[in-house]
């Protein structure tokens, strides 16, 4: 269950909308009532756990999770910017990473309200499936996408070397988003225009979030909706939801395996 520090964290972050630092009061109160919506998935999944053969901690620590490929693809609320610079696709397809922050895959999607579209922004560490940032906003400037940057930031602070995928839209492709990337040390990749399997991971975690979540509960009435559904959801994805892509365990606890074994394999030597 999230808490109230990770819906205030934007003030941690240095977070630029300030419609949302307004409407943190109103997902504080409905913390306290949370009530699950993943009741039916959480009950078949667990079931499944304990009855399937689950590959050992070993297999965990040392088995690179497979590739996970999109298998619908949405049109794309970012619009790509041919005359603007853009850095080559270092990734070509291969989203497979060894260790966490190692690659990161980025995307927009759009949920239909009553009072008109809102925007999506998520961050996902490829290593673990680990949703590192998020943003909802109502407006596709570039702070929807630097803001669910800053939040990544702050949960992973070691960034050198890492690599930061996304399509060819102009807000990953402005001037204040590129410098910002390099300020951390992450090298940027973008694939080709118009090819969503350039982006599969990111294209991905959007039709999981949209199956999951907005077409099961809406419809939607405002931003706030949207954006405690999506906190919730996050927050489920990463510490309980089982992936098959790395032995049906959660992005949480993959990541801890990994920590582990790094930490005993440091002592044996």
């Amino acid at each position: 269950m999230p808490d109230a520090s990770s819906v205030i964290q934007a003030t941690r972050c240095g977070i630029r909308d300030p419609g949302f630092k307004a409407r943190i009061p109103y997902l504080v109160t409905r913390i306290p009532k949370l009530v699950s919506r993943f009741a039916y998935y959480a009950s078949t999944c667990g079931e499944h756990r304990d009855s399937c053969v689950c590959p050992s901690p070993t297999f965990i620590r040392f088995q690179p999770p497979r590739q996970l490929d999109s298998t619908v693809f949405q049109r794309h609320p970012t619009i790509a910017d041919d005359l603007l610079a853009r850095p080559t696709d270092k990734v070509n397809r291969q989203f497979v990473a060894i260790r966490p922050n190692q690659l990161w895959v980025a995307n927009i999607t759009f949920v239909a309200t009553w009072i008109g579209f809102v925007y999506v922004a998520f961050i996902t560490d490829v290593f673990a499936r680990y949703i590192v940032g998020w943003r909802v906003s109502r407006s596709l400037r570039t702070d929807l996408v630097l803001d669910a940057l800053e939040q990544a930031l702050w949960a992973r602070r070691e960034t050198a070397g890492l690599i930061h995928h996304s399509d060819r839209g102009s807000q990953y492709l402005s001037i204040r988003y590129t410098e910002r990337l390099a300020q951390a040390n992450i090298d940027a990749s973008v694939g080709s225009i118009g090819d969503s399997y350039d982006n599969a991971m990111a294209e991905t975690i959007n039709g999981l979030y949209k199956t999951e979540v907005i077409r099961h509960r809406g419809p939607w009435r405002s931003i706030e909706e949207v954006e405690f559904a999506t906190l919730e959801w996050v927050d489920w994805f990463n510490n309980r939801r089982l992936l098959d892509a790395i032995g049906y365990v959660p992005p949480a606890e993959f990541e801890k395996a990994y920590s582990r074994h790094r930490e005993e394999s440091a002592d044996a030597t």
